[in-house]
């Protein structure tokens, strides 16, 4: 199969750093393998012993999908060690998983292929481990009784690597993906990088900020389709803050229009109310005589306002009644 293609031919290859250049046995990944019991002090013993282990992903999320043998672990060991040694010189990167619509796409169908005889596939999902690219995790459903004995029910997810590595001065992004960086970006000029719950963001100085998709991250016109993101969502966020302006002014002139409306026993049954309700209420709380209600109920009626002062749900829907009555139109 072929591999996915990158707009512009952005692809720049990273020099793999080696286990024994970065002293792998003092990073993480080591020491909770150390710590799980494994005594072991090569790369290919700490890989033989995390394949043996049924609870590898409680180890690291990447060490999942240990497999495929002790090449595959030891690839996967250098690949965290390599990221937590970048992370430990320049202490200024955070990862961010990236959904890309192409990778996801390529990962499903080569995992699938490679793993034919496996069913009940969930939706692939970005990985931050370099070395889990086109790898699968498998996922612990539960155990159900069958016929003779006890089965474990196993879905399985395919593994994609597309991740942002955003540097805590706001200035730079890397993307990679693929086991490699696709591309470096600098902030456009006035703009900056941030980060948040749904990811990478870009934000303006007035504080209005976008999330771009991994479409827009490759795109050689980064920085002409983020400012027209921003100046839409601009527009839009003006609209809604008039729209609201003009609620609130209508609210405001409704209400004084209904304290001032006379609010009747019709109007309350209009609105909803029983009759008997209507008869409690007013002897309860408006003090007023049932007789002489239910005598002359289109005669009697209550100031709006006194019965928005009650604070009564159904006072006011009422009061609205009443008001909508007093100001319609009717031919």
């Amino acid at each position: 199969m072929n591999r996915p293609t990158f707009v512009g031919g952005l692809i720049q290859p990273v020099t793999p750093l080696t286990l024994n250049y970065m002293n792998w046995k003092k990073f993480a990944v080591v020491a909770q393998a150390t710590k799980a019991g494994c005594k072991s002090e090569t790369p290919q013993g700490i890989a033989r012993f995390l394949r043996k282990r049924q609870h590898l992903g409680r180890l690291h999320p990447g060490l999942a999908s240990l497999e495929r043998g002790e090449r595959n672990a030891r690839n996967i060991i250098g690949g965290i060690a390599r990221q937590e040694f970048i992370d430990r010189k320049f202490m200024r990167v955070r990862r961010h998983g990236l959904y890309d619509q192409e990778m996801m796409e390529y990962a499903d169908t080569n995992v699938r292929a490679r793993n034919k005889r496996l069913k009940n596939w969930n939706d692939p999902k970005p990985t931050l481990i370099a070395g889990s690219h086109n790898e699968m995790q498998p996922v612990d459903g539960g155990r159900y009784k069958g016929r003779w004995s006890k089965k474990t029910v196993w879905s399985y997810t395919p593994l994609y690597h597309s991740a942002l590595h955003l540097y805590r001065s706001g200035l730079t992004v890397e993307l990679h993906a693929a086991g490699q960086m696709v591309r470096r970006l600098r902030a456009p000029a006035g703009l900056r990088f941030d980060s948040d719950s749904l990811g990478v963001r870009v934000v303006a100085k007035d504080g209005t900020d976008y999330h771009p998709t991994a479409g827009e991250w490759r795109s050689p016109k980064f920085a002409t389709l983020v400012r027209s993101q921003l100046a839409a969502k601009r527009v839009a966020i003006k609209d809604h803050q008039i729209a609201q302006r003009d609620s609130r002014r209508l609210t405001q002139i409704r209400e004084r229009g209904m304290a001032t409306c006379r609010v009747s026993l019709e109007d309350s049954r209009r609105a909803g109310n029983c009759t008997e309700g209507a008869l409690r209420f007013a002897e309860s709380r408006l003090g007023m005589d049932r007789a002489e209600i239910v005598a002359g109920g289109h005669l009697v009626h209550v100031a709006g306002s006194r019965l928005l002062a009650t604070g009564d749900d159904r006072a006011k829907a009422a009061v609205l009644n009443a008001w909508k009555r007093e100001t319609t139109i009717s031919i």
